[in-house]
C-alpha cells in the first residue's frame, strides 16, 4: 500500500474532498472508513464501502497526514474535535507500507507506536509485522524502505 493515491487524472486533495462530501451528506460523527474506488475508463470514483469503525490502514493514514486516527478517537469523546484545526494541522507525506513478517531492523525507540526518526513505525504481531514508511518525496520514501529491507520497491 501506499500514498498518497494520486493519479494523472486525479490527486489526492479530489478523493478527499469527496470522501468529506460523503460524511458530510451522511451526517456522520466519529470515525468513518471508507473503500473508494476510481475507474480509469470513466473517470469516476465510486464509494464501495462505508464502515464506522477504524481503518486497518490507520497507521498509513497517520504516517500521510501527521494526524494519528486513534487519537481523534480520543479529542472526538471528550469534545476537543474540530475539523478546521484538523484541516489545518493535516501534513502531506508519501508514504509506503510493507509487510515484513519479522522485523529486524534499529530497534524502535519508546513508546513503540512512534515514528522512528521521523520516519518509520513497525506494526502487528510477531511474524505479521509491517512497517509504514514515510517520506516527503516519493523517491525518499523508497529510499527508507530499501535502507530498511534491502529491497527496492520503486516503480
Amino acid at each position: 500500500r501506499y500514498g498518497p493515491c494520486d493519479f494523472e487524472e486525479m490527486d489526492n486533495e479530489e478523493f478527499r474532498k469527496i470522501a468529506k462530501h460523503i460524511a458530510t451528506n451522511l451526517k456522520s460523527e466519529g470515525t468513518i472508513d471508507m473503500d473508494l474506488i476510481y475507474s480509469k475508463e470513466e473517470n469516476k470514483v465510486y464509494a464501495i464501502e462505508i464502515n464506522t469503525r477504524p481503518s486497518g490502514t490507520r497507521y498509513l493514514s497517520f504516517a500521510c497526514t501527521d494526524l494519528n486516527p486513534l487519537n481523534l478517537l480520543v479529542d472526538i469523546a471528550v469534545g476537543k474535535f474540530d475539523v478546521k484545526e484538523l484541516e489545518k494541522d493535516m501534513k502531506s507525506y508519501c508514504t509506503l507500507e510493507i509487510p515484513i513478517g519479522d522485523y529486524e531492523g534499529p530497534a524502535p525507540q519508546e513508546p513503540v507506536k512512534e515514528y522512528i526518526n521521523g520516519n518509520f513505525i513497525v506494526h502487528g504481531p510477531k511474524g505479521y509485522q509491517r512497517v509504514t514508511i514515510r517520506g516527503k518525496t516519493r523517491e525518499e520514501t523508497f529510499e527508507i524502505a530499501k535502507e530498511l529491507t534491502g529491497n527496492d520497491y520503486s516503480f
